[in-house]
């Protein structure tokens, strides 16, 4: 349960400012303050600040940005009893060169986390980049076009104790049929072909530089409009490690099936799911086990119905947890819903409504089986103006004071 009141000021055409304050049933109050194009347009600037009355503890967030069309740029600072931490990020780009940066440092002890750089350019026929990791790892990369049929790229990237380097290429024999391959600094190559074999039939081959052969046939609408089937098969010639993935799906109108078997020396993984729909009525369904220890590790069961005045939901998670909710509008006037949830040890229920006393005023109330309270009501005092007041009250403390209670106005132009 969460109670919620906002103050918004906006000024046509802008800026526009923003207070929203949050009191939750965990006990946490929230402040934040927003404002959009501040001065200049684009420039936002924020603070948020939390707080736990019962164990004292303070957070403030402080946000600011400014966005054109030619940048991005964010500056943050989160301030705790522990650390200040200031996080900066730019990302600028201009007639096909990007420009990134980000700086995350610990203003209260003078500590610098993190320093990230990019640098880059692009066009229909190249792409190059360029990057600085804290300072200690580089790396750049160009991706070109050659022509209609050849594409090929180079990576690096390097350090003070390691530097790794990578080619790879791709050459469309027909429009069917692509060879690719790439070879890195550690001797390690790879070799794929993929080839269309029919419309609705893909076979992938690749050999990658960590030396694992892969595999995989995919054939969409085998024999039915819908069907999907698909195998892979991973292989290691160094460690004669094996894994294979065996996928299915069937997709229409009314439902949207899926099996799929993951298959290594270990387990036999088996996940299978259902989504349907039919007049109103949903059903979900998910069972995940290993056929080979012949456990049944997930199942997690919904139905649901819903219309234009009721919506109706239950749900069972791996048979220990039930839960079950009911929406119901129940004229013009009002609209209520309740949430149950129970398992062998804990049973938790709630319900709420809220009820248009007139065109302009609301009542809302909701309550738990904590003996959480939550009591609302919204009024418009005149078009682009509500006055809002909340109050959050334990029911095992009635006498013993620690309620809180809220005010918000609503201001719109």
């Amino acid at each position: 349960m969460i109670i919620m009141f906002d103050f918004a000021l906006t000024n046509v055409p802008e800026p526009r400012a923003t207070l929203k304050e949050k009191w939750t049933t965990a006990n946490i109050v929230t402040t934040d303050v927003t404002v959009d194009n501040l001065g200049v347009k684009g420039l936002k600037v924020g603070v948020g600040a939390n707080f736990s009355p019962n164990t004292g503890a303070k957070k403030v967030l402080v946000r600011s940005g400014f966005k054109n069309d030619l940048m991005n740029l964010a500056l943050d600072m989160d301030m705790d009893s522990a650390a200040w931490i200031v996080n900066s990020s730019l990302v600028s780009a201009y007639k096909g060169w990007l420009l990134g940066a980000q700086v995350n440092l610990d203003a209260r002890a003078r500590t610098l986390n993190k320093t990230n750089f990019a640098l880059g350019y692009t066009n229909d026929d190249i792409i190059l980049h360029t990057s600085v990791h804290n300072g200690t790892e580089f790396g750049g990369s160009v991706y070109q076009k050659v022509n209609k049929k050849l594409e090929s790229g180079v990576q690096i990237s390097w350090t003070n104790a390691v530097t790794k380097f990578g080619f790879g290429c791709v050459y469309k024999l027909d429009p069917e049929t692509q060879l690719r391959a790439m070879i890195n600094n550690s001797s390690l190559i790879g070799l794929g072909i993929t080839h269309t074999l029919k419309p609705g039939a893909t076979l992938k081959e690749k050999w990658t530089t960590a030396n694992i052969v892969t595999t995989d046939v995919t054939v969409d609408n085998l024999g039915v409009k819908g069907l999907k089937v698909g195998v892979g098969a991973n292989f290691s010639p160094n460690t004669g490690a094996k894994k294979v993935l065996v996928r299915s799906g069937f997709k229409n109108d009314l439902m949207n099936l899926a099996l799929d078997m993951d298959m290594d020396s270990a387990a036999w993984i088996v996940n299978s799911s259902l989504v349907s729909a039919y007049k109103g009525w949903l059903l979900g369904a998910q069972v995940n086990l290993d056929a080979r220890a012949r456990t049944l590790n997930k199942t997690n069961f919904a139905l649901g119905y819903t219309n234009d005045d009721i919506i109706l939901h239950t749900s069972v998670h791996n048979g220990t947890e039930f839960g079950g909710s009911v929406y119901q509008k129940v004229n013009k006037k009002l609209e209520s819903g309740v949430q149950i949830s129970w398992t062998n040890a804990v049973t938790k229920f709630g319900f709420g409504c809220v009820y248009k006393l007139d065109p302009e005023t609301q009542l809302r109330a909701m309550i738990n089986n904590s003996s959480l309270i939550g009591l609302g009501i919204t009024h418009t005092l005149k078009p682009g103006i509500k006055l809002h007041l909340s109050a959050h009250i334990d029911g095992k403390t009635l006498t013993q004071g620690g309620h809180k209670l809220g005010l918000g106005l609503d201001l719109e132009g």
